[in-house]
């Protein structure tokens, strides 16, 4: 039977073997005109499977075995897989394969001739071919957990069966931390043209590495994109744990009362925090002193800031104590986790004694010095403390009262720890003559007190005498029996209570004093925020019934039990 091709020439035989006599020749093709075989050799039919459609990197398959020779001669195969002139080896095989590194579209081209004949013919056909770009693949990310200020480092991993230039793209789940980039070029150092004839699939890890600055959740993703466009992307999730603040121990101070301790407090964080000293100064009624150190001023740190910045930070501060005892200090370094780290030490104050600055026992006299006698003479009035003069007086006699013609010298402050005089001076000779030579002239000193109480002397000086006549008067045996003042100023450094405790020496009871810190009420213990340095001043007085020296004792005392003693002596001969 005869089969006519779409050529219209060209007929395909087959026979029934079982019921025939004659040769086969299944296979062949012969042309047939007035239904006779026709004599010599004809070109063979080119013929293979397709359209071809297929992924970058896989191997596809070439079937040409339906191509045949009309005469039944041999064929041989070759093939242009891309139809650009580069063809394989001649082949008896009608088949072959091919793998495209990467997606394009275009033609494969098939050869076949007669293997042995002399007057070989050959025939092609071409077949379209399309080849489809497959995206990376991209190993899975580890979940993470680390402190912040520590470092993650990933391994990403990616294949890809075309031989495309890959790009790894890391995002680190915070706008501040940026994106890693990273590209792998097929065939460096030049990017990879498209399409690429070779076959390179890849196989790329890349290191990447991230400090995070401050806890929180992440979400990290890696984006490996080939030179196509197609992307794949795969995440995961980075847990940073908040770290506490470190801080250096404080050492153990010890001050004395009324002075400043000043500390100096140093923490760490490892993480991008704002960190607040807070100092708590062992008593209640001072105030905490509190100073926030900003990540990055002037705003306050954001609740996510991942990029690296650890804080390293000294904050100074100071406390004065007013009042002796020990103190616990405490420095609590919180940072905006609110995670704290906290410290404490002891400030031991110790008390100081008060110093009594001054003391002064004194009578305040009025003296009166009035002459009489020679007109136009006159005479001097001294007051010596220990023979320095503290007031002078000039009288000059002239006609009229001697009392009109008196000088007094008021509130003469005079001290009786040392020895007072008054001294009287009377030089005639180099005065105007006036009367007989031998004339007198009468001297009256009065010492009045402010009891009421006066005291005249007297005394007459001869006009004839030849030298200055020189009248000295001791002025402390007569203060027996009169009020002497007593003033005395203390000061002490430290906010305390001070009692002043006079002793008199004489069998008279002490004279005792309270000076209240706060001028309201005895002083608590401690009172490190009381008055300091707290001064006081005391007055009192107090009369000697007998002359003699006394031994007057001040003692000033805080109300810790400290003192200051001072001894003066009282001249009442």
């Amino acid at each position: 039977m005869f089969d006519k091709m779409d050529d219209g020439h060209t007929m395909k035989a087959s026979f029934d073997l079982a019921n025939a006599n004659y040769p086969t020749i299944a296979g062949c093709v012969v042309f047939v005109g007035d239904e006779s075989l026709l004599a010599g050799n004809n070109p063979p039919i080119a013929d293979m499977d397709g359209p071809y459609v297929a992924d970058e990197g896989s191997v596809v398959y070439f079937d040409a075995s339906n191509s045949y020779d009309p005469d039944c001669n041999t064929l041989e195969y070759r093939w242009d897989f891309q139809s650009d002139g580069t063809w394989t080896a001649w082949s008896y095989s009608p088949f072959a394969s091919h793998i495209y590194g990467d997606d394009w579209s275009g033609m494969v081209t098939l050869e076949v001739r007669e293997a042995s004949t002399s007057d070989q013919f050959t025939e092609s056909l071409a077949m379209s071919v399309t080849i489809n770009n497959v995206a990376p693949s991209v190993d899975p990310i580890p979940v993470t957990t680390i402190d912040e200020g520590q470092t993650v480092t990933f391994n990403g991993h990616a294949t890809d069966p075309g031989s495309d230039d890959l790009i790894f793209t890391w995002d680190w789940g915070n706008p501040s931390l940026g994106q890693t980039v990273n590209p792998y070029l097929n065939n460096p150092p030049n990017p990879d043209p498209n399409p690429s004839k070779d076959y390179n699939p890849r196989d790329v890890t890349d290191t990447v590495s991230q400090i995070y600055g401050d806890n929180g959740m992440y979400t990290v993703t890696l984006s490996v994109e080939d030179d196509d466009g197609d992307v794949t992307t795969v995440s995961t999730i980075v847990t940073v744990k908040n770290i506490s603040p470190i801080v250096d121990p404080l050492p153990a101070v010890t001050i004395f009362e009324g002075q400043t301790v000043t500390f100096a407090g140093h923490a760490t964080d490892p993480g991008s925090d704002d960190l607040t000293f807070t100092w708590t100064w062992g008593y209640a009624g001072f105030s905490d002193t509190v100073t926030t150190f900003l990540n990055a001023p002037p705003s306050p740190d954001l609740p996510l800031s991942p990029e690296y910045n650890p804080m390293d930070v000294t904050d100074t501060a100071s406390q004065t104590y007013g009042d002796n005892g020990v103190y616990v200090v405490t420095l609590n370094v919180t940072d905006d986790d609110a995670h704290v780290t906290i410290v404490t030490t002891t400030v031991t104050v110790l008390n100081v004694a008060p110093t009594i600055v001054n003391v002064e026992a004194y009578v305040l006299i009025n003296f009166t010095l009035r002459a009489a006698g020679e007109k136009w003479h006159n005479v001097e009035m001294y007051i010596l403390e220990d023979g320095t003069e503290i007031a002078f007086a000039e009288v000059v006699r002239y006609p009229g009262s001697p009392d009109d013609q008196s000088k007094t010298l008021y509130d003469v402050k005079c001290d009786i720890t040392k020895v007072i005089e008054v001294k009287i001076l009377y030089t005639p000779w180099d005065d105007p003559v006036n009367g007989q030579p031998n004339g007198a002239t009468p001297v009256w000193v009065t010492l009045d007190f402010y009891d009421g109480e006066d005291i005249r002397l007297h005394h007459t000086c001869n006009v004839n005498h030849p030298d200055t006549w020189e009248w000295i008067i001791g002025v402390n045996q007569h203060l027996v029996g009169h009020e002497i003042n007593f003033e005395a100023d203390a000061s002490d450094p430290g906010s305390d209570d001070l009692e002043f405790d006079w002793f008199w020496d004489d069998f008279m009871p002490n004279d005792v004093n309270e000076y209240y810190n706060d001028n309201l009420n005895p002083d608590p213990y401690p009172s490190p925020d009381g008055i300091f340095p707290f001064f006081a001043h005391d007055e009192t007085t107090h009369t000697f019934a007998a002359g003699g020296n006394y031994n007057v004792a001040l003692t000033v005392t805080d109300d810790d039990g400290d003192a200051d003693v001072i001894v003066i002596i009282i001249i009442l001969l």
